[in-house]
């Protein structure tokens, strides 16, 4: 799905990951998109995917929130880095 979503708006995905129920993904983004605009588009997407091929996802949660709000940005020079992440 990142590659999909990389493929359709002006996002570059570094790099992507996952842990204990959480995902990691390292993505850069021209000025042109705000960086929660990024975020909201990766979200946005997964989920709609996810609950499209496993609707009991949907039923389960009943409403509830599929993912959390929370995310990490770093900007211009700071560039992320995989060791960032894990910290």
């Amino acid at each position: 799905m990142a590659t999909e979503i990389a493929e359709r708006f002006p996002i570059e995905r570094d790099a992507i990951g996952t842990d204990k129920g959480h995902l990691h993904l390292l993505c850069s983004a021209l000025p042109k998109m705000a960086h929660g605009q990024s975020v909201q588009v990766f979200k946005r997407i997964t989920a709609r995917n996810i609950f499209r091929r496993k609707p009991v996802v949907k039923r389960v949660l009943w409403g509830g929130e599929f993912l959390t709000d929370a995310y990490y940005v770093a900007m211009g020079g700071e560039r992320a880095n995989w060791q960032t992440v894990e910290r």
